[in-house]
């Protein structure tokens, strides 16, 4: 039996008159992935910032393990243990890697900062996840894939049970890909709830236990993993068979124009 640890229930979304959600729901489980897929446009952004924060939304309830809850911000979802790592990684490049995980929380005493608590206890994060970095490097002079692991380390600095990753691995290595699912199997054996949102239906496949598909704003469905194929999401993402996504078309050659 799944737990529901996060549920969304009729949940719309409306900018200036137009709607962009629709009676939308959305369930994320204790220690399993979901991935959040759709098109372009599809409401898959509108409907995470609604959980954490970013927008209000304009009609629905929220629930978090059962308890009705309204996040006006993205410090009253942080507080309530959800976080979220962006595409464009949300990090300060010309400060240190424990800097960045504690920005805003340093621990402080008599209005000075703990330089060498904050540290040690970055690097407590960075360990659990297997990155052996100086906290005291600058952001900057590590790779892509390692901040990647900061802004994680970051979200489980502040007890984040719930973490959205927004198309992880678009400028990851092959290497660094499998170390972030890595990762990511060790915070579901934890208990932790990951949301993935991408577009890369083999990662989906690899990582991810369920999956909900959006298509103009709309639910279309929630199913195990298991239970799909590529082509079935693709279907429900597009609303239409795709017996041939590349139709053969016939036709006639006419003169040469350069030839070299």
């Amino acid at each position: 039996m799944k737990e529901i640890v996060v549920s969304m229930n009729n949940i719309s979304k409306e900018f200036s008159g137009v709607k962009v959600l629709k009676n939308v729901d959305f369930n994320i489980y204790k220690g399993r992935v979901m991935a959040l897929v759709g098109e372009n446009g599809a409401g898959k952004s509108t409907l995470v910032k609604i959980l954490t924060g970013v927008y209000l939304k304009t009609q629905g309830e929220i629930y978090l393990k059962g308890n009705p809850v309204n996040f006006t911000d993205t410090s009253s979802s942080q507080d309530q243990g959800i976080a979220m790592i962006h595409q464009e990684l949300n990090l300060v490049k010309d400060l240190s890697i424990g800097e960045n995980i504690f920005l805003g929380r340093e621990p402080t005493s008599k209005g000075r900062i703990l330089w060498s608590q904050l540290f040690k206890n970055a690097e407590h994060w960075l360990l659990k996840l297997g990155l052996k970095e100086n906290p005291r490097e600058l952001v900057k002079n590590i790779s892509v894939g390692k901040q990647q692991l900061v802004e994680i380390a970051k979200a489980l600095s502040i007890n984040a049970n719930v973490i959205i990753m927004d198309e992880p691995t678009g400028a990851l290595t092959p290497m660094e890909t499998e170390k972030l699912f890595a990762v990511i199997n060790d915070l579901k054996k934890e208990g932790k709830s990951i949301v993935y949102i991408s577009h890369r239906l083999q990662e989906i496949f690899e990582i991810c236990d369920d999956v909900t598909v959006l298509r103009d704003g709309e639910l279309i469905g929630e199913h195990p993993i298991e239970n799909l194929t590529e082509d079935n999401i693709i279907e429900m993402m597009v609303g239409r068979k795709l017996s041939e996504q590349y139709p053969w078309i016939e036709t006639e050659i006419g003169e040469d124009i350069l030839k070299i």
